[in-house]
């Protein structure tokens, strides 16, 4: 827990690991479960796109290198095409992301 986020309000990995299911240790620790890589990359693409964070700065806050961030990006955009499941949680994680209902 960051103690100096604000209470009540999630951070993208926890809103992320809700949308997916995911843990969120597992998450930040690695994991190459579908459900972690998902919400990983969701945060990646989340922070580049929507933060405009660079990806060597992402790519330091999840202890990976730059390519990853860039390979994240890609995928996210791969799945949200072609797997409609995905996409539900893609959406579900944007839209409580951009209407700040953290």
């Amino acid at each position: 827990m960051n103690p100096y986020a604000i209470p009540g309000r999630m951070t993208i990995e926890e809103v992320a690991c809700e949308a997916f299911g995911a843990n969120l240790c597992e998450m930040l620790n690695g994991s190459r479960e579908r459900q972690c890589v998902e919400a990983r990359y969701f945060s990646m693409w989340w922070r580049r796109k929507q933060k405009k964070q660079t990806t060597f700065e992402v790519g330091r806050i999840y202890r990976r290198d730059h390519s990853t961030v860039t390979n994240a990006e890609k995928t996210i955009e791969g799945w949200i095409e072609v797997d409609k499941v995905f996409r539900a949680k893609f959406e579900t994680a944007f839209n409580k992301l951009a209407n700040g209902k953290q």
